[in-house]
């Protein structure tokens, strides 16, 4: 038996005992606290300042909220197929950014007035339970039971339900300011022929410059043609978007929503032949230069303005309610307090280096055993790997592994790939393997190994997994065939019974077009 092999075996027998320990702490839980009941934005109360995760805007969201509102999502999440230890760092991140993004929503309606009244809110409560009972079948909406499970469910979440009815209301009121004129819909057409030239922005400097760095070459780039330089040449020897800067940073004819918003702002602001000041995007700093304008109006635009006068507005209530979020986060103080969720986001923001510094710090608050700082080893595996430094990759898989309580599987490709980079073909194949007898049924499983197997050049391997995928794809054909037969059986009786309209023959009479058609082939012959 191999080492993995051992491993494995111990890790089943610690899980499953895990298992036991964990539901029955479950159970305590539900039964000590109850179930979560209320919004996200209310429940505050009692949590120590090593509790917060964040700061928004002097109102903290608390680890218990947090802890709370991902365990339900996480099983959603499971349910899809996403709840993996590769993505559970960045679906933690997404979600303590909603729950700040609904702290500034939710203050922001109240600024403005926005009220939901007692009555309004029951309502709504009213409506919701209603619909649940209905979704449950007509056995529920009979029991008094069901019935009162379903009304207390609902109605514990009174604060929520009116946070999302003031959210909808803020809006609703963002949308109701959004006006089309015919020359704006004209102008939604308008297109810019133009060049730039980036400087990119990379804090680890793999990839790019250091802020403050990219922006001082910037600076002195548009000096440069402020005195005269050429912008194509400069573009040439300066700009970091290898895509074009061959071609002296020519982007082509470019419409509206077609580059990020603050690029596309300052082009549009433009007339031909003008050049912007250095300009701040996600990417980096640009210096931009149009050359050309022009209206690339659909051919039927005259005959059907209405339609596409619709069409501009429903774009425009979709981009004024993003640029009206967007102007919250800008004036919001926002304080991420947990390393964890600074070292998400830093992963997020392509910061390498201080994700895995935070990541790091993260672990020592970690709980054994648990499946967070399972996907915090994982990840800072991933992130070693970046590096290209495999050993320490390898080290932090292996850790990974010990902590995980499910998808095995995942962290034993990863630990075979590790190894082989590291050279050790032994341990890499010990470790696909064992990801094979982990997920046998698996068929992304199956297509990693049959890539790893054919990188390592083990032909058998490689052809065990060719021979299960085609075999698995084959059967998928045959069950889609069934399916698409037995649909078509099922229409065809359907379709027997429809009844014949009733022509004139049927009635017993001629038609008056019948008789006149004869009449017309008589003459014909």
């Amino acid at each position: 038996m191999g080492f993995v092999s051992m491993r494995r075996n111990f890790g089943r027998h610690m899980r499953t005992l895990l298992y036991v320990i964990f539901g029955v702490f479950l159970v305590s839980c539900f039964y000590y606290f109850g179930s979560y009941t209320g919004s996200p934005a209310r429940r505050q109360q009692g949590g120590e300042a090593g509790d917060v995760v964040a700061v928004v805007n002097g109102e903290k969201v608390d680890r218990a909220t947090f802890e709370t509102v991902f365990q339900t999502q996480y099983e959603r999440y499971e349910q899809m197929g996403m709840g993996t230890l590769g993505m559970l760092e960045m679906l933690r991140w997404q979600l303590l950014d909603s729950l700040i993004q609904q702290r500034l929503l939710v203050a922001a309606a109240k600024e403005q007035g926005i009220k939901v009244s007692r009555g309004e809110l029951n309502k709504e409560l009213d409506r919701q339970i209603e619909e649940a009972l209905e979704a449950r079948g007509a056995r529920a909406a009979r029991s008094q039971r069901d019935r009162r499970l379903v009304e207390d469910a609902i109605r514990s979440r009174k604060d929520e339900v009116r946070d999302a009815m003031l959210v909808q209301r803020l809006q609703e009121m963002v949308k109701s300011q959004v006006k089309a004129t015919d020359q704006a819909v004209r102008e939604s057409y308008k297109q810019v022929k133009a060049r730039h030239i980036l400087v990119r922005v990379d804090e680890s400097g793999k990839n790019g410059l250091p802020d403050a760095e990219a922006k001082q070459k910037a600076d002195g780039i548009l000096a440069k043609l402020k005195d005269g330089a050429d912008f194509a040449d400069q573009a040439k020897q300066s700009s970091d978007d290898q895509a074009n800067a061959d071609k002296g940073g020519d982007l082509d004819y470019f419409g509206r929503g077609q580059m990020t918003p603050e690029f596309e702002k300052a082009a549009f602001a433009l007339k031909p032949g003008g050049m912007s000041d250095v300009v701040k995007t996600p990417f980096g700093y640009h210096i931009i230069k149009v050359e050309d304008e022009r209206y690339n109006l659909p051919d039927d635009y005259q005959d059907k303005k209405g339609e596409y006068r619709k069409q501009y507005i429903e774009r425009q209530l979709s981009r004024a309610w993003q640029e009206f979020t967007a102007e919250l986060r800008r004036q919001a103080t926002i304080e991420i307090k947990d390393p964890e969720m600074r070292a998400a986001k830093a992963r997020m923001e392509g910061r390498t280096d201080e994700a895995i510094e935070q990541f790091t710090q993260a672990l020592r608050s970690a709980r054994p055993g648990d499946q967070v700082r399972a996907a915090i080893l994982f990840t800072l595996g991933q992130l070693y790997g970046e590096k290209e430094n495999w050993e320490k990759a390898a080290e932090m898989f292996e850790g990974s592994l010990d902590a995980a309580m499910s998808s095995l599987q995942e962290i034993y490709l990863a630990l075979g790939e590790a190894y082989a980079k590291l050279g050790n073909k032994e341990k890499s194949l010990e470790y696909y393997q064992a990801a094979e007898d982990e997920a046998p049924d698996d068929f992304m499983t199956r297509q990693r190994l049959l890539t790893a197997y054919e990188e390592m050049g083990d032909v058998e391997a490689a052809a065990r997994q060719k021979t299960w995928i085609d075999e698995q794809q084959r059967q998928w054909a045959e069950e889609q065939q069934k399916r698409i037969e037995e649909a078509a059986k099922q229409a065809a009786p359907e379709a027997q019974e429809q009844p014949e309209p009733a022509t004139d023959r049927d009635k017993g009479q001629a038609s008056p077009d019948r008789e006149k058609a004869g009449t017309t082939a008589d003459q014909g012959r």
